[in-house]
C-alpha cells in the first residue's frame, strides 16, 4: 500500500478562468485551493475564434472567473451566448509602484516594440529621444535627482490608489489582497502588468475564499508551489532612487527574453526602435507638459 494520500476526487464545480496573461498562474493556484473542483483556463482574446472558444468553455462551466473587460463580456453575450450571470469578476493585476518610468509609446496607432517584441519603454528615454538627445546623453538623466523631481520615489501611494480602484469594481476585497503583499516586503511585480506569482497567488486566495475554499487550503504556500511563468518574460528594474524608498535593492538591469541588458544597452535598443518608428511617436506619459518641463530643467 502507498503511504501517499489518494488524489482528490474532482466531484465539485466546473470553474473556468477567462483572463489575460495572468490566466495560467491563476488557474494553477485555484486548482490547488479548490481541490474538489475542476479548474480550467483560457486567455481572453478579441479574435472571433477566441470569443467563440471562450463562450463555449463558459457554457460548460458552473462558474466563470474573469477579468475580461465589460465590453468584451457584453459582446460575447450578444454574439456567442456567453452567460454573464455565471461570472465572478476579478481585477487584472496592474501596479506601477515599482516601475513608474515604464510606459508604452506609439507610432500612429501601433505600439513600438523595443526588444524581442516587447513594447515597454522608458518614459525618460522617450522624452530624451523626442528632444533630439543621443542615448548616451539620455543616460545622464537616470539619476536620483531625476527620480525625485519626477516623483518616481513617491509613486507608491498613487499606484496603491489606482489598484484599489481596480478592485472596487469587483467583489474581491483589496485589503485582503494587498496588505499581505505589502507586509511581505517582496518585489511582487515584474512589470506594471506582469505580476510575480506571489501577487497572483494572493488574488487566487481572495477568489477561492469567495467560492467557499477551506481556510486550511487557503494557507497553502502557493508561491513556492506554482511556477512563476511570467518571470520568463520581461523584468523591469527597480531604479536607484525608487528602490531605496521601498526598501529594495536598486538595479539598472533589464531582462528581456533570456538576455540581461544594462542601462546603456537598453537605451541604445530603445533609441534604435524609436528611430525606426513609422510615423509620429506619441507617449501619453512623456508628452505631458509637467513631465517635459521637469526634464527640460534637469537636462539644461
Amino acid at each position: 500500500m502507498s503511504d501517499f494520500p489518494p488524489p482528490p476526487v474532482r466531484d465539485g464545480r466546473r470553474i473556468f478562468v477567462l483572463a489575460n496573461c495572468q490566466t495560467g498562474g491563476l488557474t494553477a493556484c485555484l486548482d490547488l485551493l479548490l481541490p474538489r473542483d475542476t479548474v480550467t483556463g483560457l486567455h481572453w482574446l478579441y479574435s472571433e475564434e477566441g470569443k467563440a472558444n471562450a463562450a463555449a468553455a463558459a457554457a460548460d462551466a458552473d462558474i466563470v472567473v474573469t477579468s475580461a473587460p465589460p465590453d468584451l463580456r457584453a459582446q460575447m453575450a450578444a454574439e456567442h451566448g456567453f452567460d454573464e450571470t455565471k461570472c465572478v469578476i476579478i481585477p487584472s493585476i496592474h501596479f506601477a509602484g515599482f516601475h513608474p518610468d515604464l510606459t508604452i509609446a506609439y507610432a500612429g496607432q501601433t505600439r513600438i516594440n523595443v526588444l524581442a517584441g516587447v513594447p515597454y519603454q522608458s518614459a525618460i528615454g522617450v522624452w530624451a529621444w523626442k528632444r533630439g538627445l543621443t542615448a548616451r546623453d539620455a543616460r545622464r538623466l537616470f539619476t536620483q535627482r531625476t527620480m525625485g523631481a519626477l516623483g518616481y520615489d513617491r509613486y507608491w501611494t498613487k499606484a496603491v490608489a489606482e489598484s484599489r480602484a481596480d478592485f472596487a469594481a469587483t467583489t474581491i476585497p483589496f485589503t485582503d489582497y494587498f496588505l499581505p503583499l505589502q507586509a511581505s516586503g517582496r518585489l511582487f511585480m515584474h512589470t506594471f502588468n506582469h505580476p510575480h506569482i506571489a501577487a497572483i497567488a494572493q488574488l487566487a486566495r481572495g477568489v477561492a475564499r469567495r467560492l467557499g475554499a477551506a481556510e486550511a487550503d487557503l494557507r497553502q504556500p502557493l508561491e513556492d508551489m506554482v511556477p512563476d511563468a511570467l518571470s520568463l518574460g520581461p523584468i523591469w528594474p527597480v531604479y536607484p532612487g525608487v528602490a531605496e524608498a521601498l526598501g529594495l535593492q536598486p538595479s539598472w538591469l533589464w531582462k528581456i527574453g533570456d538576455v540581461l541588458y544594462t542601462l546603456d544597452d537598453y537605451l541604445e535598443a530603445q533609441f534604435r526602435a524609436l528611430d525606426a518608428a513609422d510615423g509620429p511617436v506619441t507617449c501619453a506619459m512623456a508628452d505631458t507638459p509637467q513631465f517635459r518641463s521637469i526634464l527640460r530643467e534637469i537636462a539644461a
